[in-house]
């Protein structure tokens, strides 16, 4: 029975968080602006066949004007994703090998127009062989997503004559690691317990 409870309380303590747990990407790189601010987040939720994107713009730095928002976001993949795979906004459309700026060129570029501009920015990428992080990659300079953001106010004015910037990840994370840490964590407490239980028997 103790038996029992302890590999239940393994389970939930250790698995569970695995299961659970977000992946989130800053987009911390600008081709104007200075480098290593959050300007970007990009939080993605995978299912089965599914990565659900939610990109927002900090709008206590990149101050909203009156047509502000994200019109372009760029995603270098492995996979070979078309407009069907995506579940696009009104407007929106899905374009390949496109450049941002200074950035590089992606596998795709989700984009929309002056008019459909939206922060924060929503949509689901649906491929039915599976799908995961490990399917987003860096392109040949090194970013795995990038996003164009346009009218902001920067420090309370606008920085040039067009009020926008490109903006990409600095690093891409790797939550392996973390997970192992808790896995293995979670084996060292399980054989400890164990261990102990064996020395009173």
């Amino acid at each position: 029975m103790k038996k029992l409870f302890a590999v239940t309380v393994f389970l939930l303590l250790f698995l569970s968080p695995i299961g659970a747990q977000a992946n989130q990407i800053e987009l911390n790189q600008s081709n104007v602006l200075p480098d290593g601010y959050p300007y970007v987040t990009v939080d993605i939720t995978f299912g089965t066949s599914t990565a659900a994107f939610l990109v927002d713009a900090n709008n206590d730095i990149l101050v909203p004007g009156d047509n502000y928002g994200l019109d372009k976001f760029f995603i270098h993949t492995d996979l070979a994703i078309n407009i069907e795979n995506f579940i696009v906004g009104p407007d929106w459309t899905v374009q390949h090998d496109k450049e941002a700026s200074e950035f590089g060129v992606f596998a795709l570029l989700y984009k929309g127009t002056g008019k459909t501009r939206i922060d924060p920015l929503e949509f689901t990428i649906e491929y039915d062989e599976g799908i995961d992080l490990s399917n987003f990659i860096p392109n040949d300079d090194g970013y795995t997503f990038a996003a164009h953001v346009a009218d902001f106010f920067y420090n309370g004015t606008p920085y040039d004559a067009d009020n926008s910037a490109f903006f990409a990840d600095g690093a891409f994370p790797v939550p392996e690691p973390a997970t192992m840490l808790l896995f293995g964590s979670g084996l060292v407490g399980l054989a400890a317990f164990g261990r102990k239980k064996f020395k009173r028997d």
